[in-house]
């Protein structure tokens, strides 16, 4: 039986080399609380932890910034994992960390306008983006500035964010 003291899917893999890309419950490194989050275990070999994912538009990501500090969505489907876990979107004291981390009542990015509200996805903004709105709204596809995007206006079918501890002993 896996231990769930450990702190990311990296270090599951550790423990046992055989597991699968699923859910697993693991013990988060600054709170020191149990989640559930879905570990890939086959990408670059294996051990990322997922942050972010979205394949198929059934989770709405404009959402307020209650929810992404807490977490949506459902682990073994479309989530954003809970922030306070790993503290991506903001730091221990809730200030914006690097590029300003909005959402459409939470506008701390460096435009004037509400960038949130504008490109309909929480996002680290800085004067708006440039291409990337990976919380953007799900239109597959589609040449739109509010869609879920990377590196053009077209909408992208899927998205992953994901982490791994690459300094893992053996």
């Amino acid at each position: 039986m896996l231990s769930t003291r450990t702190k990311d899917c990296s270090e599951l893999l550790v423990h046992d080399a055989r597991l699968r890309s699923g859910v697993y419950t693991i013990t988060t490194p600054l709170t020191h609380t149990q989640v559930q989050v879905y570990c890939d275990m086959d990408t670059d070999r294996g051990g990322w932890t997922i942050f972010q994912r979205r394949f198929n538009g059934s989770v709405d990501f404009y959402r307020n910034f209650s929810d992404y500090e807490n977490g949506f969505g459902n682990v073994a489907g479309e989530y954003w994992l809970v922030d306070s876990s790993y503290t991506f979107f903001t730091d221990s004291a809730h200030k914006p960390v690097g590029n300003a981390s909005s959402t459409y009542d939470h506008d701390v990015d460096n435009d004037a306008t509400n960038c949130t509200e504008t490109y309909k996805g929480g996002w680290w903004y800085n004067a708006c983006f440039y291409n990337i709105n990976l919380n953007g709204l799900y239109k597959p596809g589609r040449f739109d500035l509010t869609s879920m995007k990377y590196d053009n206006g077209v909408g992208l079918t899927s998205s992953t964010i994901m982490f791994k501890d690459t300094f893992q002993k053996a």
